[in-house]
């Protein structure tokens, strides 16, 4: 099974997105997820045949979690879990310990993309890390490389 590894800030929204859009109607987190960024990474998400984990800040409370579940529930993507807040509540985030503690207590994922902003992750999982950079988020370039990784982890597992 494969799963991608979601952050949304940085990634889903980004410094131009909060720059260029008029002011916020309410206050609502899901305006703070750019529709254009969205759609891009819920095609990426259907191409590669994933579903998602939620390992943002978004996923420590509400209504952020239900906010970008719902946002990607809208385009058919299905959230298959949140990594662990343990770490996040005690202020020692270390995203990339999160992800392997969630990865540890799932062994059915055998393949596996983390997209973030951010680059506190452990050295293994670097070769599945796609960074993006938060003045302009997830790009068409981010998603060619999601959907490339993807397919090199697909070749190195082992035949029967």
């Amino acid at each position: 099974m494969k799963v991608l590894f979601l952050d949304v800030d940085g990634v889903l929204n980004s410094v131009a997105f909060f720059s260029a859009r008029p002011p916020r109607p309410n206050a609502s987190p899901r305006n703070d997820i750019d529709s254009a960024a969205l759609h891009r990474l819920c095609d990426t998400i259907k191409r590669a045949g994933c579903p998602v984990v939620i390992s943002s800040s978004w996923r420590t409370g509400e209504p952020h979690l239900s906010a970008i579940t719902n946002a990607l529930a809208e385009h058919g993507v299905e959230v298959f879990g949140v990594t662990g807040t343990e770490s996040y509540k005690r202020g020692l985030c270390v995203r990339g310990v999160e992800v392997q503690c969630w990865l540890d207590d799932h062994p059915e994922v055998d393949r596996y993309v983390i997209v973030d902003d951010d680059s506190d992750f452990v050295s293994h999982q670097r070769p599945w890390f796609i960074q993006t950079c938060q003045s302009v988020g997830l790009t068409d370039a981010d998603c060619l490389n999601i959907e490339r990784l993807f397919e090199i982890a697909a070749a190195q597992e082992p035949k029967p």
